[in-house]
């Protein structure tokens, strides 16, 4: 959702204006005599409009305008890369000299509007009123949570390397990002289309390599709950990235953080957790609704998991069939089907789980669904079935609560056998 991205804009347009005070004064400074030689040219001879264009305050709207317009340029640029082909819009601003002058000529006269949506944008944001009440009750704090946890878990030293050379890694990859960036401000200096050109491809490759860079990088510590089902290695991790970087209100990978407790049967915790999680964007709020959804599932509130499934329906996405639609529905399928469990239809239950079990690759979520599978069967009577599903679960659950739970099933189990033997 185009809301979740207005803040950010924004802040950036508004450096890009201080910035432009600096960079661009001498560069607006020319213009603005430029303008006035032509016209002088044309015989225009208003001495008082000459005297303002001339004046230092519009130089300084000027040089705003200019900074603060090319960030606009950039960001509008990002987005059209992010939604079309990057490799065509690059080619055309390559070979159609005009694309350029009209890109930036749009980004100039976009930026006050721009600056207006951002505005309303951020004014509109959805559940922003809850996270500013959040934020004033002092509900949680990234440095309460880990005291909290700290109390009830087992917080595991060794992982802390791990945060460190993330940490560092994705230090380095920002210094990267900012060198591309003034690379770019510095080539408006240089007199050379072609060298702007190729210092915008560099640019370009930098952006692309940045994000998928840091998305490889958390990849390790994600792998310590989705790959080796162990929720205390990952959150240990985490809670160590989050020293590291002096979070104080909002957790580096809380999504990810947040489904650590709900694997370690702690949905309080969990909820608090997302509490301190940034929702920027549309995929952080259908995975916080989801995760909410079965954490309230723990809890046996039905009318929370009911209306998290409402929010989920209600975020726009663009497109029937885009990426984004399905992965929308596949969280709104993932609550409906904690519903069903609730109510006690598990017939839709068990047949969500088959389905989604046949294209999973991801270890945690075989577990989850073995195990809610075999307390199916179990309830079902259909004890072969349920002790089937549970020794995966022992066998491949690592730290996730199910484990301990399939267990007593398990004895559970034997005890039956006995009795009918």
């Amino acid at each position: 959702m185009w809301k979740y991205q207005c803040k950010r804009h924004l802040i950036a347009v508004l450096i890009g204006m201080v910035v432009g005070l600096f960079v661009f004064h001498d560069i607006s400074k020319t213009m603005i005599v430029d303008v006035l030689a032509q016209m002088s040219e044309q015989g225009f001879t208003d001495a008082e409009m000459i005297a303002t264009m001339k004046s230092d305050t519009m130089i300084y709207i000027m040089s705003m305008l200019c900074g603060g317009g090319m960030v606009n340029t950039f960001l509008l640029i990002y987005y059209l890369m992010q939604r079309f082909n990057p490799l065509v819009l690059f080619l055309a601003m390559i070979f159609i000299n005009p694309v350029v002058d009209i890109a930036m000529a749009i980004g100039v006269i976009g930026l006050i509007p721009a600056i207006i949506v951002c505005i309303y944008g951020i004014l509109t944001t959805p559940n922003r009123g809850k996270h500013k009440q959040f934020e004033k009750n002092q509900v949680t704090s990234v440095s309460e949570i880990e005291r909290v946890y700290r109390l009830h878990h087992t917080y595991l030293d060794e992982y802390e390397g791990l945060a460190k050379r993330l940490f560092i890694t994705n230090i380095s990859i920002t210094c990267l990002y900012a060198l591309g960036v003034l690379a770019l401000i510095l080539s408006l200096y240089v007199d050379s289309y072609g060298i702007m050109m190729a210092v915008l491809f560099v640019y370009i490759i930098i952006l692309f390599y940045v994000i998928k860079k840091k998305n490889e990088n958390v990849q390790p510590i994600i792998s310590l709950l989705y790959e080796q089902c162990n929720p205390e290695a990952c959150a240990s991790a985490i809670f160590a990235l989050a020293k590291r970087m002096h979070a104080k209100k909002n957790f580096p990978l809380g999504q990810y953080l947040s489904q650590c407790m709900i694997y370690m049967n702690d949905p309080h915790l969990a909820i608090d957790v997302l509490t301190c999680t940034k929702r920027n964007n549309v995929n952080l709020m259908m995975a916080y609704h989801s995760i909410m959804a079965y954490a309230n599932y723990q809890l046996g509130d039905a009318s929370e998991v009911q209306r998290h499934y409402d929010e989920c329906e209600k975020l726009n996405v663009r497109g029937v069939n885009s990426p984004l639609a399905m992965i929308k529905q596949q969280y709104l399928q993932s609550i409906e089907n904690k519903l069903n469990l609730m109510n006690k239809d598990f017939d839709k239950a068990r047949t969500f789980y088959q389905q989604v079990l046949q294209t999973t690759n991801m270890e945690f979520q075989k577990v989850d669904f073995r195990y809610y599978l075999g307390l199916i069967a179990f309830v079902e009577e259909d004890i072969w079935e349920a002790k089937t599903q549970f020794e995966y679960v022992i066998a491949h659950g690592n730290g996730m609560y199910f484990v301990e739970k399939a267990r007593k099933f398990l004895l559970m189990i034997d005890q039956i056998r006995t009795q009918e033997d």
